[in-house]
């Protein structure tokens, strides 16, 4: 007598008394014997996968299965699944995916990576990591440091970002607002380029112009040193008054200043030719000219 019972439950009626019924349609036979239960349960297998994170947000790993694989998806901490790698193996996958970084900050965070078979079966691991997202880099090409400039200029330059794209650019001289650049795709990443830099909103002497780059999810800053020269020197007589009556030789003394450093003094009477007065110091002196 072969007797077969499929449960679900692992453990369903295995402490209960069994029974047979023989049965006819007049007389009813019951018998209470003992007899032994074996469960077989369904074949277990394995499916899993392994995960490699690295900061730059590239993923990677090994998925193995007894079954055939057909899914492998990967999730950023709550984020949604994304599908790494889809189809149907009975061989071990080697599945990688590379996440736009512009979507995460940098830091640390969770991945997790699960494998599907095709019974529907899924393995999960997880793996803590930490992004790091490059700083663009800003390459200023006009002008350059120690270049003097007056009144309004261009500023123009290039900029790169190994992972991400930039998205937009500013440039401000001294402590000024910040003004949008224009930005165009270039064969090595971008060039950038603002028209209307207006110099005279600062003062003369020593300024710095910078150029600020946002990729997305970081920014960078970048500057040149530059020399603005929007007023001459002040230059003044001192032995002199209007008016006065000279005659024969005379002394003429003086003094000029610039921030930009005096460089050179001439004088002349009326229209005679300038005449070389030496000087002894570059940015505040006094000058005579016998």
């Amino acid at each position: 007598l072969n007797i077969n019972y499929t449960s679900n439950a692992s453990s369903d009626y295995i402490d209960n008394d069994w029974y047979i019924v023989f049965s006819n349609d007049d007389v009813e036979t019951k018998k209470i014997m003992d007899i032994n239960i074996t469960l077989k349960g369904e074949k277990k297998w394995n499916t899993e996968t392994t995960v490699e994170v690295h900061p730059n947000g590239f993923i990677n790993g090994t998925a193995s299965s007894d079954v055939n694989i057909t899914k492998i998806r990967i999730r950023v901490n709550d984020g949604s699944w994304i599908t790494a790698w889809s189809g149907v193996s009975s061989e071990p996958v080697s599945w990688n995916y590379t996440l736009n970084m512009s979507n995460y900050y940098p830091g640390k965070c969770i991945i997790y990576a699960r494998v599907v078979d095709e019974k529907g079966y899924v393995g999960m691991v997880s793996q803590e990591s930490i992004f790091y997202c490059p700083l663009p880099t800003i390459n200023m090409v006009h002008p350059i440091s120690g270049e003097m400039i007056e009144k309004t200029i261009s500023v123009s330059g290039t900029a790169s970002d190994k992972v991400n794209i930039i998205q937009k650019m500013w440039v401000k001289i001294g402590s000024g607002e910040w003004n949008d650049t224009s930005l165009e795709t270039a064969e090595e990443g971008w060039n950038w380029s603002y028209n209307n830099l207006d110099t005279t909103a600062v003062n003369d002497g020593e300024q710095k112009i910078y150029v600020k780059a946002f990729n997305g999810i970081m920014y960078t800053v970048a500057s040149v040193e530059v020399i603005v020269d929007n007023n001459p020197p002040d230059v003044n007589i001192l032995s002199l008054s209007d008016n006065d009556v000279v005659s024969g030789n005379i002394i003429i003394n003086g003094n000029a200043s610039d921030v930009n450093r005096v460089k050179k003094i001439e004088i002349r009477i009326d229209e005679e030719n300038w005449t070389n007065v030496p000087i002894t110091s570059d940015t505040s002196l006094t000058w005579d000219y016998h």
